[in-house]
């Protein structure tokens, strides 16, 4: 997601995502588009529970393992929800509350007991003004108080920058991809701002995750494919692929057992794979088709992994708009569906 006063285009379906400001080129469209995809249904996901606040329009999910608790990113209502394990629903954070906009990110540490949200100003949001442009912040809320812990924000740089998903290392820093310079981020654990951790040539950076051992860091671009980071030698390099594997379009990307799953919403039809790495874990050696052409899909977008399983957004409600930003009207939309996928 890149844009300058241009739409950019997120999916093959012609999801237009009307950032503003820094010029993008339309190429990762084409780009993006998967070459022989098989046709047949692949349905291996069940409903882990729905969302009837349909123009939430919720784009990440997280889960806090100690209280099995989910938290929910809204885009629309540029705020938090929290659903408990007996299936109630509240806001962690209400709409626009400590100035949070649009979220696109959500992501637990449990051991600290920080939510962590990536937020971007976005014309899809509640109250969105042209002096919200471009602005961007990482909230850190206190999981047990719901206090917000700090806020940090990155100072105008003429630049566009949109703020995905964030990872947490084990030691507590926070890395957060960044679609619009392209780059990554970092908050050190105790830190009280951003710092650019890694700035690349890429075009539109998406899902970040860490290898178990936390050597690599598995990036996301969503027009060229996934990369791995090695953190100690500081060297970007594109995974290898046979001619037959297509990993561009991913958003969500999550590892499994030294495997990489992804979400797939920038292929036709959209999916959920696994990619098998080598033990290098510098190749894709196979892939396999999880979930697709599921007919709840309506672009799925971001998961979590809990335990063996993956829980995922599955109808993103991009579509959902008028060119102006204005969300479709209640009765023209559907219920958010959470679907839950065996991992194993």
């Amino acid at each position: 997601m890149l844009g300058n006063n241009h739409p950019i285009i997120k999916c093959p379906q012609g999801v237009q995502w009307l950032l503003a400001t820094a010029l993008v080129a339309l190429s990762i469209l084409p780009t993006a588009i998967a070459q022989g995809v098989a046709t047949s249904v692949v349905a291996n996901s069940a409903l882990a529970f729905i969302i009837q606040e349909k123009d939430a329009h919720i784009e990440s999910i997280t889960y806090d393992p100690a209280t099995k608790t989910f938290y929910l990113g809204s885009i629309h209502k540029r705020k938090i929800i929290q659903r408990t394990p007996d299936n109630q629903f509240r806001d962690f954070v209400p709409t626009g509350q400590d100035s949070l906009y649009a979220v696109l990110g959500v992501r637990v540490d449990a051991n600290r007991r920080v939510l962590w949200a990536c937020t971007t100003a976005l014309p899809q949001m509640q109250d969105y003004t042209t002096v919200d442009n471009n602005k961007v912040a990482v909230f850190a809320y206190d999981l047990s108080t719901k206090r917000l812990l700090k806020k940090y924000t990155l100072p105008p740089t003429g630049q566009l920058h949109v703020l995905g998903e964030p990872v947490v290392a084990a030691n507590g820093d926070v890395y957060i991809s960044d679609s619009g310079y392209p780059a990554i981020y970092r908050i050190k654990q105790g830190s009280d701002h951003l710092e650019l951790f890694l700035s690349t040539n890429l075009r539109s950076l998406q899902g970040i995750a860490f290898s178990a051992n936390e050597q690599f860091m598995f990036i996301a671009d969503y027009a060229t494919g996934i990369y791995r980071y090695n953190m100690a030698t500081r060297q970007l390099t594109q995974l290898q692929k046979e001619a037959n594997i297509n990993d561009r379009g991913t958003d969500g990307l999550y590892v499994y057992k030294d495997q990489l799953v992804a979400i797939q919403n920038g292929v036709s039809p959209s999916r959920v794979v696994r990619f098998r790495l080598d033990k290098t874990q510098s190749r894709i050696q196979a892939m396999d088709v999880l979930e697709m052409r599921n007919p709840n899909f309506n672009e799925p977008t971001l998961g979590v992994v809990v335990g063996h399983q993956l829980y995922y957004v599955a109808n993103s409600q991009w579509d959902n708009y008028t060119k102006e930003g204005l969300i479709f009207p209640l009765e023209k939309l559907a219920p958010i569906l959470i679907l839950v996928l065996s991992l194993d």
